[in-house]
């Protein structure tokens, strides 16, 4: 008995589900039957409602058109502009939807043509008022034949509503049939099948339902989520954002765009960027914009905006659902740019100016340096033809005061004796300052060309012409090892006397006198010290003049030329000179001198002379 009502059951529910099944299939087949016929019955809908759409936008439009000739408020013109955009946009609208249906085609190229008459009217009526308002006659002429047009478009209307409601009776009727025949399947089923499953099926159908809606619902709240950060983060940019779809209207305005567009955000969704903005098509922003989206590729520009009288630097970023807009105020960088490139400008002006002015100085400068060359030159040739012309009538009267002197040796009385042993002395005297003058002037005029020389071998030189003073004062001369130099070997040996005959002359004990060198910032630094009497500091500049003298003759004998001499032989060979002294301790005399372009000659220091 349990194994039958096993099989019984097990057999009911067999043919239950078998039952089950058929229905299944038949319910499914009705179903899909019946959402193709609903499919169809909402695009009839459809087909319905934007031909009233269109209808109300061609009446509007008239509307707008006659409000306008009657009040003559502008903005009508722009309700009128978009009201003829709504029409054509409808007209399109039910070319796509009824483009599985040729006498409806057909029926709308008529009602196209119509309508674009009618809009043509429209437009002459506007522009023939704009012209002349006054011309009344024309407006009444072009009402009465809009008119005329009104009829055939009305009766296109309805000709074309009339067959969509008449498919759409003959769909309702066909669905309703279809509902019918799978009631009653379904009926049949649930008689002989669905009673043993319908609880379970129940079930499974609430709990899809219930993780349907779940889903859907964690969807839509993550969305909303993301679009709220979005949003907070868009919001609390420094920089303006916008966005705008494939047809240019506004999807989104942030804050920031807001203040800068001084339109407020809700004002400008869903308006179109060139319609809200008309003075921007033509700009580089306009055409930034469309290559952007035609090239899919980001766009950065600068750009100046007349209405606000401000810069805007632009960010564009493409997407499949439009563009993106970053911009943001650059006027006063821009203002800061302009003054300094204006800074810039004035600065290469002043430079260029005082460029020419230094070129004019420069050049004034050579010429004074060519007149002074030329003039030295002159008085150096002056100083050696008065020096040498002047020694011949000297010696003369030397010559013939002592022979007067001799003559009248023990005749003439004492003051006689003394006035002639005067004129001899000046005389003398005389002479040594012409001799020494000379000297001065041959310096320039008449050295010989440079050569690589051994200081040693001037140096000893030196010490010959001076013997006779060196063992006179029991002179001690020392010398470091001194290196190969370009120079006069004569103009050396001068110098070198010089130095060393004042370190003699001027030293009241033993002279002690030592020559040494350093090489020093690649020049080699010459130096003389001695212990003799010493130079106070305010005059260690003053003694290189000529015929400067610190002593008395009766103190020291000399011209007071030697120092010059030295100063000008130095200078001659590209050097300075200078001195450092301590009263009664010493002095030492420095001199600076090139050192030669072979730097193996250059480092080259000989063995230093002997000591004298």
């Amino acid at each position: 008995m349990k194994q039958v009502s096993n099989k019984v059951i097990t057999g009911s529910l067999g043919l239950a589900l078998s039952l089950l099944s058929v229905v299944i299939v038949a319910s499914f087949l009705n179903i899909r039957q019946a959402s193709q016929d609903k499919k169809w019955m909402i695009h009839t809908y459809e087909v319905l409602n934007t031909l009233k759409d269109m209808n109300a936008g061609l009446l509007s439009a008239e509307s707008r058109r006659q409000d306008y000739i009657l009040i003559k408020k502008t903005s009508y013109i722009e309700n009128y502009l978009q009201d003829q955009a709504k029409v054509y946009q409808s007209l399109q609208k039910l070319y796509y939807l009824t483009k599985d249906n040729p006498r409806q085609q057909r029926k709308l190229d008529d009602m196209k043509h119509l309508i674009e008459k009618r809009f043509f009217l429209f437009d002459k009526s506007i522009k023939l008022f704009q012209q002349n308002s006054q011309d009344l006659i024309s407006q009444v002429a072009i009402t009465e034949e809009n008119h005329i047009l009104r009829e055939p478009i009305d009766t296109l209307s309805q000709a074309i509503e009339d067959e969509e409601t008449s498919l759409l009776n003959l769909r309702m009727h066909k669905s309703s049939t279809n509902v019918r025949r799978m009631i009653f399947w379904v009926g049949l089923g649930n008689a002989f099948g669905l009673i043993i499953i319908v609880s379970v099926y129940s079930l499974l159908q609430k709990q899809i339902s219930i993780n349907k809606d779940l889903s859907q619902q964690a969807a839509t709240l993550e969305k909303q989520v993301l679009r709220t950060r979005l949003v907070n983060f868009l919001e609390s940019t420094t920089d303006a954002f916008v966005a705008v779809d494939t047809n240019w209207n506004y999807t989104y305005v942030n804050r920031r765009a807001g203040e800068i567009l001084n339109h407020a955000p809700e004002e400008l969704v869903g308006k179109n960027i060139w319609l809200v903005f008309p003075e921007i098509v033509g700009q580089n922003f306009y055409y930034a914009c469309q290559k952007a989206a035609l090239e899919q590729q980001m766009m950065q520009i600068e750009e100046y905006y007349s209405p606000l009288n401000r810069w805007y630097e632009n960010r564009i970023y493409p997407s499949k659902d439009g563009i993106s807009i970053f911009f943001q105020d650059i006027t006063e960088r821009k203002q800061t740019e302009a003054i300094i490139y204006q800074l810039n400008q004035e600065l290469e002006a002043r430079v260029e100016q005082r460029t020419v002015a230094l070129q004019k100085s420069e050049a004034e400068l050579q010429k004074l340096n060519q007149e002074l060359l030329r003039s030295n030159q002159e008085l150096e040739q002056f100083a050696y033809v008065v020096s040498h012309d002047l020694q011949e009538p000297l010696r003369a009267v030397i010559a013939f005061t002592q022979l007067l002197k001799a003559r009248y040796l023990e005749s003439a009385d004492e003051s006689v004796q003394k006035y002639l042993d005067t004129i001899i002395d000046a005389g003398k005297r005389m002479h040594q300052l012409i001799y020494d003058l000379l000297t001065y002037s041959r310096v320039s005029t008449r050295r010989q060309n440079f050569t690589l020389i051994n200081p040693n071998q001037a140096l000893n030189q030196t010490l010959t012409n001076l013997r006779v003073a060196i063992t006179e004062s029991k002179a001690n001369i020392t010398c470091d090892a001194l290196p190969q130099i370009v120079a006069d070997k004569t103009q050396l040996v001068q110098l070198f006397q010089n130095l060393i005959a004042n370190a003699i002359k001027f030293c009241k004990k033993q002279p002690q006198i030592h020559v040494g060198v350093r090489l020093e910032n690649q020049k080699y630094v010459f130096s003389v010290k001695d212990n003799g009497i010493g130079i106070k500091p305010q005059y260690t500049k003053s003694i290189f003049e000529i015929f400067r003298r610190l002593h008395t003759r009766e103190e020291f004998p000399g011209t007071g030329i030697g120092l010059a001499i030295c100063k000008k032989i130095i200078e001659l060979h590209g050097g300075n000179i200078w001195v450092e002294s301590i009263p009664d301790i010493g002095t030492t005399f420095y001199f600076t001198w090139k050192v030669p372009d072979d730097n193996n000659l250059g480092s080259k220091f000989l063995a230093p002379s002997p000591k004298s």
